[in-house]
């Protein structure tokens, strides 16, 4: 059995590094690790909430699959109805719980015999009751803050690159402005406030994606100091963003450039 580690490193007047190594846990029964697509044509996404439809728009728009949206189960159900000789070439990402509706998307998998095409995509993944009625009904589940970074095998047989680039930036505006113009160009960006919401969900991230970092992120936080940290957890393409001069910033050589504010995007127009 693999043992944890903890190593101290500590320099006078210049700061002290502390690594915690814990080994690998095994993933739980119920989760599905990579969405596998090869023998796929087309995915139906059911789900309530738009920027979920628009996470799968991304993360399958390099699939060769058709996408086809869902916000309520009453249209799905008449689809499968419809298309019941395609079963076998679709797959169904479905949400739990669905604003206004009784039902859930474990009663549609179940009422349509879509089950064993299913995946469940919820933030109630961690319920024991949802858990034991996807594992009787042999629904796979997938948390949905997720959603963004599961391994996909498609049918040209690769592993598409979960994320683009990262944005870790506490304004608002500034995350929109990002998100807009990556859609603009088909570009996958995950945006996150903070970095503890980077690093609470950071684990299909490959060390080698592009993170963009504010130089000050609320308080006294500072992105000098979260990239010095994710330079410490491995992560290697690094960038400042900040609308301050690059001299002005001070020596960062864990980073590869202190850049502005605008999304390093083709055509980007947005202003820091």
């Amino acid at each position: 059995m693999e043992r944890c580690e903890l190593t101290v490193q500590s320099v006078p007047e210049k700061g002290t590094i502390i690594r915690i190594c814990l080994p690998r846990a095994e993933a739980p029964a119920w989760f599905l690790s990579t969405l596998d697509l090869r023998e796929t044509k087309r995915v139906v996404v059911l789900d309530d909430d738009p920027s979920i439809h628009q996470v799968w728009n991304n993360r399958l728009a390099d699939a060769d699959v058709k996408l086809i949206h869902f916000s309520d189960p009453d249209p799905l159900r008449d689809w499968i109805k419809v298309n019941s000789g395609v079963m076998m070439e679709t797959r169904f990402l479905l949400d739990y719980e669905l604003i206004g509706i009784k039902t859930t998307g474990i009663d549609v998998a179940i009422e349509t015999g879509i089950s064993d095409r299913a995946v469940l995509i919820t933030s109630r993944f961690d319920e024991a009751s949802v858990q034991e009625r996807c594992a009787k009904a042999g629904i796979k589940l997938v948390p949905k803050p997720l959603a963004a970074y599961v391994s996909i095998l498609s049918r040209k047989g690769d592993h598409l690159a979960p994320v683009d680039v990262v944005l870790i930036d506490d304004d608002e505006l500034i995350r929109l402005c990002w998100e807009l113009s990556a859609q603009r160009v088909g570009s996958r960006l995950v945006c996150h406030p903070s970095i503890d919401s980077f690093l609470n969900n950071s684990l299909q991230i490959p060390k080698e994606t592009p993170i963009y970092v504010d130089l000050n992120l609320g308080g006294s936080i500072r992105g000098d100091r979260v990239t010095r940290t994710l330079s410490e957890h491995g992560y290697k393409n690094l960038y400042l963003a900040t609308g301050e001069l690059p001299e002005a910033v001070g020596e960062v050589p864990w980073v590869r450039a202190v850049v502005g504010k605008n999304p390093p995007f083709p055509n980007s127009l947005t202003g820091g």
